[in-house]
């Protein structure tokens, strides 16, 4: 019964992974383009005669377009935040700090499979060993959680 659901809550998560990583490359796109408004352009010396307002014209659009940006990536770390909230308290009904960790660190932290692995048992003497076993291991307590989360998940709803 909660096999499908906790397929949503993956998707879900996965999801918000995804718009925490697009959220980090419009501030890359965003520290860009206020560092271009903020540089001194190189001016281009010509005996042509120019219009007398088109570098203010181009400046504006500039100014219009970062603060547009702006507002955009306002909305979504509002959004994203909204929807951190929901995870943090679908990780507070996980019982096994284990399973805390590896759904914090993969999807609030963005860490990938081969970080999180690490992470978690690195420190045990049979890690290098074992590797493999504890991979498997991690991707079953994995399972495990997202069943757990999908149980509280009716409390949400669907968070497409």
């Amino acid at each position: 019964m909660y096999k499908s659901q906790a397929d949503a809550v993956k998707e879900w998560l996965q999801a918000y992974r995804g718009n925490q990583e697009h959220i980090d490359k419009q501030l890359d796109k965003l520290r860009t383009m206020k560092a271009r408004m903020m540089s001194v352009g190189a001016q281009e010396l010509t005996d042509m005669p120019k219009a007398p307002n088109a570098s203010n014209d181009r400046m504006t659009e500039y100014v219009i377009r970062v603060e547009n940006l702006e507002l955009s990536i306002q909305n979504e770390i509002a959004v994203q935040e909204e929807s951190r909230k929901v995870i943090c308290d679908l990780i507070k009904q996980l019982e096994k700090p284990e399973e805390m960790r590896i759904i914090q660190d993969r999807y609030l932290y963005c860490m990938e499979w081969s970080e999180v692995l690490e992470r978690l048992y690195k420190s045990d003497e049979k890690y290098v060993q074992n590797i493999e076993a504890y991979r498997r291991r991690m991707f079953r307590v994995h399972e495990d959680a997202l069943l757990k989360m999908a149980k509280g998940w009716n409390k949400y709803g669907s968070k497409s």
